[in-house]
This record gives C-alpha cells, structure tokens and sequence, in this order.
C-alpha cells in the first residue's frame, strides 16, 4: 500500500517500491518531516529528532517554557516565514494588517484515489497500467484566516513522489503571498553532494558534481524558462554514492 495511516498519532508514511516519504503532527500541531529515503520499516521515525535548548532560537508562545522546542531547530514539512525559523522557508504571507508573521497547524488528512491534477500546469499523470494515491494534509495558520493543502502524488511502482500545494484563503479580507514554495525538505543528518546540469547553445545540459557547503545554493535562470544555460533539475546524493 503506497499510503500508510497512523491517524492515532498523526503519522503519514508515504511508500514506492524502494523510498519512503514520513510525516508527523507532533503535539503542538505542527508538521514534522522525519524520514526521506531509503524503504524501511514502517514506524514512527520521530524518535530520531533531537530536543534541546539552541540558546538563541526562540520558542514558539503556545509551548510556553518548555525551552527545548524550537522551530528553528526542529525538521519542519512547510516551515514558514515570521514564526522564529531563521531558516529558509516555504511561504511567505502578508496579512491586510501589513504584518508577516504566520504558524502553521495540522487540521485534518485525507486520501484519494489517483494522482492529483494541477489546472493549467503541466504536471506527472497516471497512465492506465500505473497505480497511484494522494495524499492531501490540511494546515491552517493561528490566526485562522487560511488553509495550506500540502498534496502528494505517490506512483508506487514508479518510485515517484510528487508534491505541490494549495493556498485558500477563507477569511473575508485579501491575504498576500510573497513567497509560495511546492516543498521543503529537512535532512536530520548526512552529508551531500549536488549535481545539477549546465550548459550553452547546443551544449546543453553539462553535468556538474558539487559538495553542499554552508549557505545557499542554487539554481535558476532570468530568461523566464528554464533555457539552455541551466536545466531545472538537482539531484542530492549521499558522497560516496557515484
């Protein structure tokens, strides 16, 4: 089964034939990442975060004095902009007010049969001879003005994972967004290289392999489309892995 429910302790655990993809909404509500990679078991994998006291990263106000929970520590599935994460985050959201800070917590879940469709986007589709589920986690900022909808696409035998998300806004006010990302990947641990693809008129796509260093990396073009120069696509593999 590629969708594998926990409802009792809000664990999701997404399955291909050979990766797993899980989720948790802790205690606070909040969507924990804790596992990409490699098929295992299937069980709760939270238990590989670690809590402590980070000094200069703040606590959010509803843990009240229970310093070792952070959000600028902890692996966030859609961390988010003004909430005390000083990482990069997914969503950015200006309120009629002008301010941007925004929480996120888990509403509901919900399963659906086939890969989900994104309207007017081009997008992976089931093909008759492949299954797939969707998988759709319902957030919703404290302030209780929008509902975040994290959909993912998993095509089992394909060993595909797909993510994008959708924003409703339910208030009667506009909201802005500044800043809307399809994902977010925390790593808990390891060390990484990045192969990305380069290239020039009829040279395209150059292969180039890098160690992830500190700081930003990325990739991207001006040109208003992906272009020649350089190809949308990154893989991150483990350093020994060739």
């Amino acid at each position: 089964m590629a969708i594998l429910l926990d409802s009792e302790n809000n664990v999701f655990t997404l399955q291909t034939n050979h990766s797993m993809y899980q989720m948790k909404a802790d205690r606070y509500g909040v969507l924990l990442h804790t596992w990409f990679g490699e098929k295992g078991k299937n069980f709760d994998y939270s238990y590989l975060i670690t809590y402590a006291d980070r000094g200069f990263s703040g606590n959010p106000y509803d843990v009240e004095d229970e310093r070792t929970y952070s959000l600028d520590a902890l692996p966030q599935e859609y961390p988010t902009y003004g909430s005390g994460d000083y990482r990069g985050s997914a969503l950015k959201v200006r309120y009629p007010d002008g301010t941007t800070s925004c929480e996120l917590r888990y509403v509901k879940h919900e399963v659906l049969e086939g890969k989900y469709s994104i309207p007017g986007l081009p997008a992976i589709y089931q093909m008759p001879e492949n299954k797939a589920d969707t998988l759709v986690i319902t957030l919703e900022d404290t302030r209780k003005v929008f509902y975040v909808h994290l959909y993912y696409g998993v095509m089992e035998d394909l060993d595909i994972i797909t993510r994008s998300v959708r924003i409703e806004n339910h208030s009667d006010a506009p909201i802005y967004l500044e800043n809307v990302q399809s994902t977010c990947v925390d790593y808990l641990h390891g060390e990484f290289d990045l192969h990305t693809f380069y290239g020039r008129h009829v040279k395209e796509r150059n292969y180039q392999r890098a160690a992830i260093h500190h700081g930003i990396q990325s990739v991207g073009s001006t040109r208003g489309m992906s272009s020649h120069q350089y190809n949308p696509f990154l893989i991150l593999s483990d350093k020994d892995t060739t």
